[in-house]
C-alpha cells in the first residue's frame, strides 16, 4: 500500500479520535456555549489537491457522519464538512500558484509556501465554520448568534490547528 495513503488514514483516525474523545469533552465554562474547538476538518484539507471532488465529498460525508454519530448532531457536521470540501476547488483556484499545482501535491507549507497554506486553511475553515453554526441554530432570529459562535469557534481553532501544522510539519 502507498505510504501516503497509510500517512492519511493514520492522520483521519488520530484527528478523529482526539476531536471524538477529548475535545468534545471540553468544557469552557460559561463560554461554552458560545466556541467550540475543531480540528478534525485538517484531515479533509491535508487530501491531495488533485483529488476528484466527488471522492473529497464522499470522504467529507462520511468523516462528519462519524463525528455526528460521537456528537449526536444529527448530520451538522457531515453538512459543513460537505460545504467545505465543496468550496475547496473555489479556494485552490483562487490561490493557484503561477506555475500551477504539481501532478497530485498534497497541500502542506513546504511545498507551497506558509502564506498559501495559511490562507487556504483559513478560508475552508471559515466555510466549515459558518455552515455548521448556521445549522446548529436553524432560526433566523438566531442568525446573529449564529454568526457570533462561528467567528469565535474559528478564531480559536484556527490557531490550535496552524500550531499542529507548524509542529508537526506534514511532508505527505
Amino acid at each position: 500500500m502507498n505510504s501516503t495513503i497509510i500517512i492519511n488514514v493514520i492522520r483521519f483516525a488520530v484527528l478523529i479520535i482526539v476531536q471524538a474523545l477529548i475535545l468534545r469533552a471540553l468544557n469552557f465554562g460559561e463560554y461554552s456555549y458560545y466556541f467550540k474547538l475543531f480540528i478534525y476538518p485538517l484531515a479533509l484539507l491535508m487530501l491531495p489537491l488533485k483529488m476528484p471532488t466527488w471522492i473529497t465529498l464522499l470522504i467529507a460525508f462520511f468523516t462528519g457522519l462519524t463525528i455526528d454519530m460521537f456528537y449526536n448532531s444529527a448530520g451538522m457536521h457531515a453538512g459543513a464538512c460537505v460545504a467545505m470540501m465543496f468550496f475547496r476547488p473555489v479556494f485552490m483556484n483562487i490561490l493557484e500558484p503561477r506555475g500551477g499545482y504539481e501532478n497530485n501535491p498534497l497541500p502542506n507549507k513546504d511545498r507551497l509556501g506558509n502564506s498559501w497554506f495559511v490562507q487556504y486553511i483559513a478560508y475552508c475553515l471559515i466555510v466549515f465554520m459558518l455552515v455548521f453554526f448556521l445549522y446548529e441554530t436553524f432560526l433566523f432570529e438566531n442568525f446573529g448568534k449564529g454568526i457570533i459562535k462561528a467567528l469565535l469557534s474559528y478564531a480559536a481553532s484556527l490557531p490550535v490547528i496552524l500550531l499542529l501544522i507548524f509542529i508537526f510539519n506534514p511532508k505527505r
